[in-house]
């Protein structure tokens, strides 16, 4: 393979892994090895999770003193400017849900979901979490979020949907809350690795990059529980891809089923 084509069209210039500046558009990331462009797409097409969630460091770059002082400043009001945009999320959620209630029983009697709400639910997936990386972790300054915003969020369209895993086990988790908590609780963990940051960004003017490399893992985990509890995809790797993982995550969903049987029980 010759250099023209090593170097080809990752859309950004940035590692979504480590935050590494890229010196030009490549492939792989020469610091992490991590795959950007066209080989993140090959090697989801080879197998890799079909959810995936990229955002680069835009602390990393050379910024200006005015720059500097304008992050600092920005500590101190993101909390108020992040509201109207909560406020129009919670409009585009229930509009989502909607879209999800409707598809569910596209999928329950075609066995696929409506490419079109496929589409607006992977749209709402990724404002949701443009939101949450711009307060509060703090991973970004972008407030608006359109398509210049550092993070994207990339969900592979299935072929189809199965009715089985549909009824027995999407159902009876939104239910029960059994997936959404496991998820609530990988954002608390994130909100609490923020407050050391918010500190660092306070003194030096920029977010970590040895702490911005430990962060987008697990964001991209909640990512990709969201995307299997609005229907979007059924593959279990979106639990987690390795053995410790996926064990302490069947740890944590029987622990939340077992709640919101008894929550139930209760009730009644």
């Amino acid at each position: 393979m010759g250099q023209d084509q090593a170097f080809s069209d990752s859309p950004l210039g940035f590692c979504p892994n480590c935050g590494a500046n890229l010196e030009a558009v490549a492939n792989f990331c020469p610091r992490c090895g991590t795959p950007l462009g066209a080989a993140a797409g090959q090697a989801a097409r080879d197998g890799g999770v079909p959810v995936r969630l990229f955002i680069h460091n835009e602390f990393t770059g050379e910024l200006s003193a005015n720059q500097l002082v304008l992050n600092r400043l920005l500590l101190f009001v993101k909390w108020v400017l992040v509201i109207p945009l909560y406020i129009l999320g919670a409009f585009y959620g229930l509009a989502a849900f909607v879209v999800i209630f409707i598809s569910f029983w596209a999928i329950l009697f075609t066995g696929r979901y409506p490419r079109g709400s496929f589409d607006f639910v992977r749209g709402y997936l990724e404002f949701q979490f443009r939101i949450i990386a711009y307060f509060p972790l703090l991973l970004t300054n972008h407030w608006t979020p359109d398509d210049r915003h550092p993070l994207r969020v990339e969900v592979d369209y299935p072929a189809s949907c199965s009715r089985l895993v549909l009824v027995f086990l999407k159902l009876p988790s939104f239910l029960l809350g059994v997936v959404s908590n496991i998820s609530f609780v990988a954002i608390v963990l994130l909100f609490l690795l923020s407050i050391p940051a918010w500190f660092f960004i306070l003194v030096t003017g920029r977010y970590p990059a040895w702490w911005f490399a430990a962060t987008p893992g697990m964001l991209q985990w909640s990512c990709r529980v969201d995307a299997w509890q609005y229907l979007m995809r059924d593959d279990a790797s979106l639990f987690g891809t390795t053995t410790q993982v996926r064990m302490i995550v069947g740890i944590g969903i029987v622990i939340s089923f077992l709640i919101g049987i008894g929550n139930c029980s209760v009730s009644f």
